[in-house]
């Protein structure tokens, strides 16, 4: 699993640290491995979110998002992805 480090940044929250804690647990036992992809990326949301786009296509990664504006911007530049909603 590719984690992006902006998206590990939006994660400082309660709900985000959460998250990645589940994660973190399926990493503990070998059922997923998870690396960091990608540069930390200041400024717009809409910056970050290319940014994030780039990542996955750069590795050619199946992208996980729950925000519309995400899956838009995905599915406009056909990025195989996965939506919560």
């Amino acid at each position: 699993m590719l984690l992006h480090a902006t998206v590990r940044q939006e994660c400082d929250t309660q709900g985000g640290k959460a998250e990645l804690g589940k994660l973190a647990d399926f990493a503990a036992v070998g059922r997923i491995q998870i690396e960091e992809a990608g540069n930390l990326v200041e400024g717009s949301s809409i910056g970050r979110d290319q940014a994030i786009l780039e990542s996955a296509l750069e590795y050619n990664a199946i992208l996980i998002t729950n925000d519309k504006n995400m899956k838009a911007a995905a599915q406009a530049r056909n990025i195989f992805m996965l939506s919560t909603r």
